[in-house]
C-alpha cells in the first residue's frame, strides 16, 4: 500500500514540476518580448497587381517599401506598404498580438509575406495567420 502511495506522490510531484517549468518558459518569453520595441523598413521588388470588385490589373514589378513596427509591451504593431511615386499601391494596418502570437491584423486582405517573415525574425509567432 505504501509503495502505491509513494508512486502516486512522485507522479503528482512530476506533474507540478512540469507545470512550473512550462510556466517559467512562458514568463521568460513574455519578459523578453516586453523589453523591446521593434521597427524596420524593408524595400523589395514585388510582382504585384491591384484587385477590384470588377477584376484585377495586370501584374507588374514595383519596388515596395514596407514600414513595420511592433511595441511588445502593448502587444500591438502597425505596418505601411507603398510604392514611391505611385499612389495606387498603398496600404496600412494594425497588428495585434497575444503573448507574442499574432492573433489579428487589419487594413489589407492578406498580410504580405515580407511582413510575416520580419515578425518571425523578431521572434513573434505568425502561425495563426499562415
Amino acid at each position: 500500500m505504501s509503495k502505491v502511495k509513494f508512486e502516486s506522490i512522485n507522479m503528482v510531484e512530476l506533474a507540478v514540476k512540469a507545470e512550473k517549468k512550462a510556466m517559467k518558459k512562458i514568463i521568460e518569453k513574455e519578459n523578453n518580448m516586453s523589453k523591446v520595441k521593434f521597427k524596420t523598413t524593408i524595400k523589395k521588388i514585388e510582382n504585384i497587381c491591384l484587385d477590384y470588385s470588377w477584376g484585377s490589373t495586370e501584374r507588374e514589378e514595383k519596388e515596395i517599401t514596407y514600414n513595420i513596427e511592433v511595441n511588445a509591451i502593448k502587444q500591438y504593431g502597425s505596418f505601411e506598404m507603398y510604392c514611391d511615386g505611385d499612389e495606387a499601391y498603398y496600404a496600412e494596418g494594425g497588428l495585434w498580438f497575444t503573448r507574442g502570437v499574432l492573433t489579428d491584423y487589419d487594413g489589407i486582405f492578406d498580410l504580405p509575406r515580407p511582413i510575416k517573415e520580419q515578425l518571425k525574425k523578431w521572434g513573434f509567432d505568425t502561425s495563426e495567420m499562415e
